[in-house]
């Protein structure tokens, strides 16, 4: 059972729900995904305008005390890797009312971006959470974890939808550590 990544998975896709049901509408569908989630939309029925968030991993490598450093002769000390970096993203897609084809009002736009600002102050909310969870310990093994929130980006429309992404870094101990 993964101990060191899937907790920290979980932890940010709990912050994400929470801040995401304090604002209007929040999405129907809220979980993990393993891969680009703008692959899986669409598979079941018309999930930008139900509203889909996702946290999905990133990426994970070697770290050391330069975090979140990538410099590859600086990861690891005599005893091989002594942590992992982990990079999460949140994510939250809507439908965007602008086809291409059909011309949408200023009203259609306006609800449709607001929406869209609503979501990305929840990811930063849930990014938020998810440091200061963290930083207070999900466990004593975790305590204070460096955590760094790397960017925030919107997504253009694309295929009917349009939505924002944030991402974070977390330091993991690596287990036997010598």
């Amino acid at each position: 059972m993964d101990t060191l990544f899937l907790p920290q998975a979980n932890l940010l896709l709990a912050c994400l729900e929470t801040a995401l049901a304090a604002n209007p509408n929040p999405p129907a569908k809220i979980c993990l995904a393993w891969d680009d989630p703008i692959a899986n939309l669409g598979l079941d029925g018309d999930d930008c305008c139900e509203g889909t968030a996702y946290v999905n991993m990133i990426e994970y490598y070697p770290s050391s005390n330069l975090f979140p450093d990538r410099t590859i002769e600086r990861q690891s000390g005599p005893c091989g890797v002594v942590a992992w970096a982990l990079r999460l993203q949140a994510t939250v897609f809507r439908c965007w009312p602008d086809d291409g084809l059909t011309r949408i009002s200023c009203a259609e736009q306006t609800a449709a971006v607001e929406q869209l600002y609503h979501d990305a102050q929840a990811i930063r909310t849930a990014l938020c959470c998810f440091k200061a969870a963290n930083q207070a310990g999900l466990t004593p093994a975790t305590r204070g974890l460096l955590i760094a929130i790397t960017d925030n980006q919107p997504i253009a429309p694309q295929g009917g939808c349009a939505g924002n992404k944030g991402t974070v870094s977390v330091q993991v101990p690596q287990c036997g550590q010598c």
